[in-house]
């Protein structure tokens, strides 16, 4: 990850810490911190775009007629 990452996800999460704070004072503090979360999170790559690096295609659909038998195979087992 790039050294902008890194910094909009410590933002990001720093921003995220401040806001219970920031709840219980003034809306227009909370706000400015809830502005700056989500600044953080322009920077910071979406969580999907990680994990697609690790997950692997599968051939099948997502939603097909033997993934419905699979599941109910392991259903009906399990009871």
């Amino acid at each position: 990850m790039s050294h902008v990452t890194h910094t909009g996800v410590i933002a990001w999460s720093t921003f995220t810490l401040l806001t219970p704070t920031f709840a219980e004072s003034d809306v227009s503090q909370l706000l400015g911190v809830r502005m700056m979360v989500g600044a953080a999170e322009a920077v910071s790559p979406n969580i999907f775009n990680i994990l697609k690096k690790f997950i692997t295609k599968s051939k099948e659909p997502y939603w097909s007629l033997d993934s419905t038998k699979r599941a109910l195979y392991h259903i009906t087992k399990a009871l």
